[in-house]
């Protein structure tokens, strides 16, 4: 069976990205769904396919949640342009040597919409609320090979009125080369369409490296992601932790509308895990992502 699982995504991941790179830009819908997930992360530019070792990493690579040692709690705040903002929360718990589950609330507020009526008044409307539930699995084969499959259902609520839904899965692979070299793969959203609009599928390519020296480790982290119909993106990624305590971080994404340069911090205490990252648009409003880890003895 997990032969199978398998090839099935070995398939997939090379549908994706043999089809034409340059389709042009297509009308895919859910844009939560291509939104990150976590400061970490954010902080290294969106490159976390062959990392996806916390509580956010199911949302990239579902596998990764095979790695988790303990119990954790996640949640994170991120401000978007203008007066949107996302909201995140995920727990991941181990239910056996090999098995790991996951599951996770989704929020976006997409800011406040006035609608000028016919009788000459304006009502202030929600623009879009939109949320997703994701339930995760993730099985560790052995000590190289790590599996992982999210399910998902999306709800979407235009101006407080128009309603849709839709239901996804994401496939996941993780492998270790060397010590300390890893290598993910991922499929994301295949499913239902909303109303008219497909959700956007997307093939992850990932390769991350950590040296762990004294208390102190680097980590170099890279992503390759083809959104299907869209178009393709280059993150990449710096992480340097320090005494166990302090982590910095850096990253670089090519392929959206401007470039974007991310910078990030950590705060790693106890049980506690603080990050911070700001992200630099180009023209666009810059993003402040915040999150916090719980991790359980």
């Amino acid at each position: 069976m997990k032969r199978i699982y398998f090839v099935v995504l070995l398939f997939t991941l090379y549908f994706l990205l043999s089809t034409e790179l340059h389709a042009g830009a297509g009308q895919t819908g859910a844009r939560i769904l291509n939104q990150t997930v976590g400061a970490r992360s954010a902080g290294l530019g969106g490159a976390f396919t062959a990392l996806a070792d916390d509580s956010f990493g199911f949302h990239y690579n579902p596998a990764g949640l095979a790695q988790t040692k303990n119990s954790e709690i996640g949640t994170m705040y991120l401000t978007g342009l203008t007066d949107e903002y996302y909201a995140f929360l995920s727990g991941i718990t181990k239910i056996g040597k090999k098995d790991t589950l996951g599951v996770s609330i989704f929020y976006l507020d997409g800011g406040k919409f006035e609608w000028n009526k016919t009788d000459g008044t304006v009502e202030t409307l929600k623009a879009i609320e939109d949320i997703v539930f994701t339930l995760a699995y993730a099985y560790q084969e052995n000590k190289y090979l790590s599996l992982g499959v999210n399910l998902k259902t999306y709800s979407s609520k235009l101006l407080e009125q128009y309603k849709a839904n839709a239901y996804a899965i994401d496939f996941g692979i993780l492998l270790k080369i060397i010590d300390g070299l890893k290598t993910g793969f991922s499929v994301q959203n295949i499913g239902t369409k909303i109303k008219c609009d497909p959700l956007p599928l997307t093939g992850r390519i990932g390769l991350s490296y950590q040296k762990i020296f004294l208390d102190n480790y680097f980590s170099v982290v890279t992503d390759y992601i083809y959104r299907y119909q869209e178009n393709t993106f280059q993150n990449f990624g710096l992480e340097y932790g320090w005494g166990g305590l302090f982590i910095f971080r850096t990253g670089y994404s090519s392929g959206y509308e401007s470039n974007r340069l991310s910078l990030g911090i950590g705060l790693r205490r106890n049980l506690f895990q603080f990050d911070y990252a700001y992200t630099f648009t180009g023209n666009f409003q810059p993003v402040h992502s915040i999150s916090l880890i719980y991790r359980m003895p």
